[in-house]
């Protein structure tokens, strides 16, 4: 879809020379861009749920007396909380850079759970997890530009980033079946993100469209459905506690 430019967004409002300078992200959303510090209003303050949720999640944390659960609460709740401020920053903002930023900000959430697996995989060690957890996250912003450079939607990273989180957690679940873990957080909560995607898309194809409407939107709604999605994740994520490595 090309990306436009609603005729309410213009020379001298904010944001516009910014988006002038680095060229428009490559989606428009429903919502028509006003002229405001925060041009999609909707869109911006759904943000707030992932933020929310964020400081419910490190709170948790802080209570938390087994070092992994602690450890994990503290970086997912950090991950999220950054997750929804970037994505509050660019649909306030609507441009590339800002978009590049949105992009980042789903990285730092979505390589955590694969780095998270492949921890509990075997394939890295508890020291190898923050390099390989920054250099993964490093790796999938330089795939933003490459993927623009070839015009690929990178939409599409954050797709692969989906599917090597299932199977990675396949792999963890097979590596550890003499101790299972019940899974019905895992799936309730991508169950509950793929229901807010299709709110998203239903906005992206113009299907459930109001633009004026600067309360309620379907990307909007996307955002309220996924953050509560990825809270279900992290309830998942949480029932691991400390102990031996994988043999």
């Amino acid at each position: 879809m090309e990306p436009t430019t609603a005729q309410t967004f213009g020379p001298g409002c904010p944001w516009y020379d910014m988006n002038q300078q680095w060229g428009d992200a490559n989606v428009k959303w429903c919502e028509e861009r006003l002229c405001t510090w925060f041009n999609e209003p909707a869109n911006t303050w759904s943000n707030l749920g992932y933020m929310i949720f964020a400081v419910l999640i490190f709170m948790q944390g802080v209570k938390m007396t087994d070092p992994l659960q602690k450890n994990t609460a503290r970086i997912y709740g950090v991950a999220l909380f950054i997750c929804g401020a970037f994505s509050f920053w660019y649909h306030a903002s609507n441009n590339y850079l800002t978009q590049v930023f949105d992009f980042v900000g789903m990285f730092i959430w979505a390589d955590f759970l694969i780095v998270s697996n492949l921890r509990r995989i075997g394939s890295i060690t508890q020291k190898q997890f923050v390099p390989v957890y920054v250099g993964l996250v490093l790796f999938c912003t330089a795939l933003v530009p490459a993927f623009k450079a070839v015009h690929v939607p990178y939409q599409f990273i954050v797709v692969i980033l989906g599917i090597v989180i299932a199977i990675t957690e396949v792999m963890a679940t097979k590596k550890n079946s003499a101790t299972p873990v019940p899974h019905k957080w895992f799936y309730l909560g991508l169950a509950t993100i793929l229901v807010a995607e299709g709110f998203s898309l239903l906005d992206l194809k113009r299907v459930l469209c109001m633009p004026q409407n600067h309360i309620i939107q379907g990307h909007a709604i996307w955002h309220v459905i996924a953050s509560i999605g990825i809270y279900f994740v992290y309830l998942f994520y949480k029932q691991f506690k400390s102990g031996p490595a994988p043999a």
